[in-house]
């Protein structure tokens, strides 16, 4: 049986909460600052890696990644070229 609108939003919606309340953990934060001095060393080279060391999905890092670089290259646009 296929999921109503209304229940992928609901769905989407705690997911999303989720993924804040862990966020703003301070375990989240040390993992954070850790993992961005290993990328500064060059420890942490893939979304793969830089994913394990945060304790999210690869793909939440990958689209994380993705936005900040479109971001850097059309700043303050949301990444969209104008």
């Amino acid at each position: 049986m296929a999921l109503s609108d209304q229940e992928k939003d609901e769905i989407a919606a705690e997911v999303r909460r989720q993924v804040i309340a862990f966020m703003t953990t301070p375990e989240f934060e040390q993992r954070a600052k850790a993992a961005c001095a290993a990328i500064d060393r060059g420890e942490l080279r893939t979304d793969a890696e830089i994913a394990d060391a945060l304790g999210l999905p690869e793909n939440f890092v990958s689209f994380a990644l993705g936005l900040a670089a479109r971001e850097i290259t059309a700043p303050n646009t949301g990444g969209r070229a104008n």
